[in-house]
């Protein structure tokens, strides 16, 4: 019994070939990641959230730039669109989640981070629908979710993605824009789209309901009211864009 043992911890204590060529592996890749900053790019919005102050933290190198798609570009594949648990139950009271999804489709992997202990845990949103937006993006849009406890695992997952696509698959970083819209009714969304707190499903209801933007742009508050998801607050919002005047930057300051 005591040769069995002390063969069995000899043989753990040798080292196997394939081991030897893991840890070898293990140690080159350290190296190149040791020497290599890791590039992110990150929405200009997202410069004060906890995720990119951590990003940075853990040694990112994060560029600032606006985007049209997505919070963090992290290859010329791979976009990343974070959302707190408030900031996802909003986004589908709104109609901007699914909106965001079809931008988001423009990379060939696009992954969206949902921030928070509980992925469900939303006070504005039911489970239920929660739940049912989740199914949605992952069965319908084909886009894969994380649920991140804190920003930390956020940042941790984005700058491993990074460095697996930069340094191991040699890939660039690629901003993608949202393309013009060249027909009558893709220009008249991307106008009345324009005005504060309306996103494109809004803009629709508004199209639909009043037929021109020429008559949205002219409609009161009361009649703007009418139509599904405008409310006091966005009608107000609408209004006062629409009826203040403007004041040059220039002339102000002189």
């Amino acid at each position: 019994m005591g040769i069995a043992i002390r063969q069995f911890m000899k043989n753990q204590d040798s080292e196997s070939p394939d081991q030897l060529k893991m840890e070898s592996y293990m140690s080159e890749k350290s190296n190149v990641q040791t020497q290599s900053k890791i590039a992110i790019v990150a929405d200009s919005r997202e410069l004060g959230a906890v995720t990119t102050r951590e990003l940075v933290r853990l040694g990112g190198q994060v560029k600032s730039e606006t985007l049209a798609v997505g919070d963090f570009i992290l290859s010329d594949r791979v976009v990343v669109e974070r959302k707190d648990i408030e900031d996802f139950a909003s986004s589908i009271i709104d109609g901007r989640l699914f909106e965001q999804a079809i931008k988001l489709k423009q990379y060939e992997r696009p992954i969206i981070i949902v921030e928070g202990e509980n992925p469900t845990g939303s006070g504005r949103v039911r489970p239920e629908a929660l739940l049912g937006a989740y199914a949605s993006l992952l069965i319908d849009y084909g886009i894969p979710i994380f649920w991140s406890p804190t920003p930390t695992h956020s940042a941790q997952l984005m700058l491993a993605i990074a460095r697996r696509e930069q340094v191991q698959e040699k890939r660039s970083l690629r901003i993608m824009s949202v393309p013009k819209p060249t027909t009558i009714e893709e220009q008249q969304e991307f106008i009345v789209a324009s005005l504060p707190s309306v996103d494109r499903v809004r803009a629709r209801n508004l199209l639909t309901a009043l037929r021109t933007v020429e008559r949205i742009f002219t409609a009161q508050k009361e009649e703007l009211k009418s139509v599904d998801g405008i409310g006091d607050k966005i009608s107000e919002d609408i209004r006062r864009v629409l009826t203040s005047k403007y004041v040059s930057k220039d002339k102000n300051q002189a």
